[in-house]
């Protein structure tokens, strides 16, 4: 089995500590260890070195090198623009189409947090049985839902087809992305709903059909790209194609079009959180929800429900906060509501083309 680690993308809602120069799953912001780190972790030595592959940023590959230099330099893809997920799924489906087409291969994101890791190893050796099982179907991954949660997609099942690894495997029906939150308390009483991880293990040779489907023309500029792989001519090629392929989700370019049939659902327990935002990161961390999370040199009074980080010398000193964020970088702080939390990107986009761009 082969496996993908996307981590790309700098991160706005996690301002200042994640930049452009720096996004937040590289920063060591749990136990000393970057998110980046502990997502490869969960999956090597279950899979080996040789067929882990890291998609980023061209500008992040030499942060890749830096914190996992076990990847081999040619498994870190450096992708010359963004172009969303569409074109970045793609092009890895295109790549892995040439070298092992019916092989399964897992897709997984770089900035989540798995508490239970041997339910995740357990679901991805789950979830390369199932593909060997069913070589024409995608298989996704499926988390209990805990609490009602706007912010996350959510898959809706149909019924149990199976039990593999000790979960229940079921028929993809549909999905629902960041429903409204009465929606949201629906979905968790429902029993016919899980959060959606954006986890999928399928292989190389059933996605290029629904790409050769679905859009024919950026599959056919991606595979130009690829079969010029560990060529002199493939950073060329890359460089001048890739950029021109549609801005688009891999949700709405192929999921959504995936026919129900055509999906299962594993639904794992992990106790797993896509750790996006600040508030993400305090609850996936925190040891009760009245609890602080806080990390650096802060000195606090009769503060509760509080994200406090400070990575500076300096001390950070708060009395009595509720339900707040205060981050310290050495040159920005952010002061704000754990409930503002996505109001951030809006923040910074004024910051274009200003002065302040320097701080982004």
């Amino acid at each position: 089995m082969k496996a993908v680690v996307f981590c790309g993308g700098p991160g706005a809602r996690f301002w200042p500590v994640s930049r452009k120069s720096s996004p937040k799953q590289f920063k060591k912001m749990v136990d000393g260890h970057s998110t980046f780190e502990l997502t490869v972790a969960r999956i090597c030595p279950e899979v080996v070195w040789e067929d882990l592959y890291a998609a980023t940023e061209k500008r992040y590959v030499s942060l890749v090198q830096e914190q996992v230099p076990q990847i081999p330099a040619t498994n870190i893809i450096g992708e010359p623009a963004r172009r969303d997920l569409g074109p970045a799924v793609g092009y890895i489906v295109a790549l892995l189409n040439q070298l092992a087409p019916h092989e399964p291969f897992g897709i997984f994101w770089s900035d989540h947090i798995v508490k239970n890791i041997e339910g995740f190893k357990k679901a991805l050796h789950a979830g390369e049985a199932l593909a060997l099982q069913n070589p024409d179907k995608i298989i996704f991954w499926g988390e209990k839902i805990r609490f009602p949660n706007q912010n996350l997609g959510h898959i809706e099942i149909g019924d149990q087809t199976a039990t593999e690894g000790g979960m229940g495997i079921y028929h993809f029906k549909s999905w629902h992305y960041r429903p409204p939150y009465e929606t949201a308390v629906e979905y968790s009483q429902s029993g016919r709903h899980l959060w959606n991880l954006g986890y999928f293990i399928s292989t190389p040779a059933f996605l290029a059909s629904q790409y050769q489907a679905h859009a024919p023309q950026m599959w056919a500029e991606l595979q130009k790209i690829a079969a010029a792989y560990q060529t002199a001519d493939h950073q060329r090629l890359y460089e001048a194609i890739y950029p021109t392929l549609e801005k688009i989700s891999f949700d709405d370019l192929i999921v959504a079009k995936i026919p129900a049939g055509q999906g299962l659902v594993m639904a794992c327990d992990m106790a797993w959180s896509d750790a996006g935002t600040y508030e993400a990161l305090k609850e996936a961390l925190q040891e009760s929800a009245e609890a602080n999370v806080s990390q650096g040199k802060i000195v606090d009074l009769e503060s509760r429900d509080s994200y406090l980080y400070n990575e500076t010398d300096q001390l950070l000193a708060t009395v009595g906060l509720e339900g707040m964020i205060v981050a310290v970088t050495k040159d920005a702080i952010l002061v704000c509501p754990k409930t503002k939390n996505p109001e951030i990107k809006k923040l910074l986009q004024p910051f274009e083309g200003t002065d302040n761009e320097k701080y982004l």
